[in-house]
């Protein structure tokens, strides 16, 4: 088995990026901030650690568009469901992979047709909402309650002050963004979907082109929590570990907890140094 390529989208500064493994070594070389920490802790997130994601992992350029649902949603009745494309914003991880005739019995459920003959087999692991209607249902309940308290708080003020000065107050969560800064690990998980190979674009202009998942797709693979069995067998914890490697000039001058230090991460036989 080997891990042929990935592409990422949305993950903090890193739009679409395609990664493309060698066989045995394949180093990150960049300027600072160019994104090669964001990259591998992208992919300890989705195959390895499966840690929480947080707001500060979504782009900052797309934190207007999630604002923007929140106000859909308050303005739309408790009682109506709305279309949102969490897709197109939350971050996701193409894992494209190439397995021999021999391994075939792991992966005979993700085939995408009987005619199979030795394609890269892909499986989108996508950050979205674990259901979108009781999500929406707890946005709306913690803004109602947020708003309530401010009338009734500006209420009382008005009475006391009769008047005389503008009464301010601002309550969380006063928007969407605000609202995940606390909620989104809690109503947000990763979920798998098989890709078709034949819709494989190369990169244009060195931005990648991950294919479109249809909204109503029929072959989810499901939620990948921590606990459940990876979607590609092999491809998880047992195949991608991380360790910190201090520079030499860490020996005249130990690294302080604040200092950045090289990261090390091997995946199926490769291996990235930053």
């Amino acid at each position: 088995m080997h891990i042929s390529h990935v592409e990422l989208r949305n993950f903090r500064r890193l739009a679409a990026t395609r990664i493309d493994f060698a066989a045995r070594t394949t180093l990150f070389v960049g300027a600072n901030n160019s994104g090669k920490t964001s990259a591998m802790t992208a992919l300890r997130m989705f195959l390895a650690k499966k840690g929480n994601f947080c707001l500060n992992d979504l782009p900052v350029s797309l934190w207007r568009r999630i604002d923007e649902i929140g106000k859909k949603l308050e303005i739309t009745p408790d009682t109506e469901s709305i279309e949102t494309d969490w897709r197109s914003i939350l971050p996701s991880l193409d894992v494209w992979v190439r397995f021999e005739t021999n391994e075939l019995h792991r992966v005979s459920h993700l085939l995408p047709t009987l005619d199979w003959s030795g394609e890269p087999i892909g499986v989108r692991l996508q950050l979205e909402p674990t259901s979108n209607d009781d999500f929406h249902k707890r946005y709306r309940e913690a803004r109602k309650a947020s708003a309530n308290t401010i009338v009734a708080a500006k209420a009382a003020a008005d009475e006391e002050r009769k008047g005389s000065e503008e009464y301010t107050v601002s309550l969380w969560p006063a928007s969407m963004c605000e609202f995940l800064e606390r909620r989104l690990g809690s109503n947000f998980s990763v979920k798998a979907y098989l890709l078709d190979p034949a819709l494989i674009a190369p990169p244009q202009n060195g931005v990648a082109k991950p294919q479109e998942v249809p909204t109503c797709l029929g072959s989810c693979l499901g939620s990948v929590p921590a606990s459940s069995h990876p979607p590609l067998p092999g491809v998880g914890s047992r195949i991608v570990t991380s360790s910190i490697l201090h520079p030499p000039s860490s020996i005249l001058h130990p690294p302080t907890a604040a200092s950045p230090s090289p990261i090390q991460v091997r995946m199926g036989g490769a291996r990235w140094i930053q």
